[in-house]
């Protein structure tokens, strides 16, 4: 179950000189436009990990993910690395990046995770030790209503025809290549779908 919308957008994050919303938030990246909801396309969701014994499951890719994702795929494809080499690039920078990022390592040190993986900190989950860690979204491409990041709740997930199709075409999927990995759902709406 890999998705794969690579292919069809590269050219267009070639053609891009900035990794602003108004560079990204075009009709051009746009996959669903449904009232006031908008999903896009990003790069950084098309790999899955199945060794991984960690799965950290988010509720939709942010807009800092969404830019980090963007311009990490834009230097790959200048640079002319292989689409594999981009899409892995895509997902290590920018998982759960910025303060979001901070805040789970810490979480998850606390809980001691990391004695259980032996691991000196899970913030190497997201450095050299990442070949432990799947992370992903239950809707893999950023979704913003009225502009502003989805946060799960106006409209929940399993109320709209739309996000309930995005959870059935991916989502389930990646539940079911990762059986034996350890889920750590973050926040309500997440768990609520779990």
């Amino acid at each position: 179950m890999a998705i794969n919308l690579f292919d069809e957008y590269c050219n267009k994050i070639k053609k891009l000189s900035s990794f602003e919303k108004n560079d990204i938030m075009t009709e051009e990246f746009e996959l669903i436009s449904s009232n006031n909801m908008r999903i896009y396309y990003a790069p950084h969701n098309e790999i899955v990990n199945r060794d991984a014994k960690v799965f950290i499951v988010g509720i939709t890719p942010g807009w800092t993910q969404t830019s980090i994702a963007y311009k990490t795929a834009y230097e790959g494809l200048v640079n002319k690395l292989d689409d594999e080499s981009i899409k892995k690039k895509c997902k290590r920078n920018s998982r759960f990046a910025g303060s979001m990022r901070k805040n789970l390592i810490e979480m998850l040190d606390c809980l001691k995770l990391n004695e259980k993986l032996k691991l000196i900190s899970c913030s190497e989950l997201f450095e050299d030790k990442d070949y432990l860690l799947h992370t992903t979204s239950m809707i893999p491409y950023p979704v913003f209503v009225n502009g502003k990041n989805y946060t799960g709740s106006n409209p929940k997930i399993l109320d709209n025809v739309i996000l309930r199709e995005y959870l059935k075409k991916y989502f389930y999927k990646e539940v079911e290549l990762l059986a034996d990995a350890l889920i750590i759902p973050l926040g309500k709406s997440v768990e609520e779908v779990l």
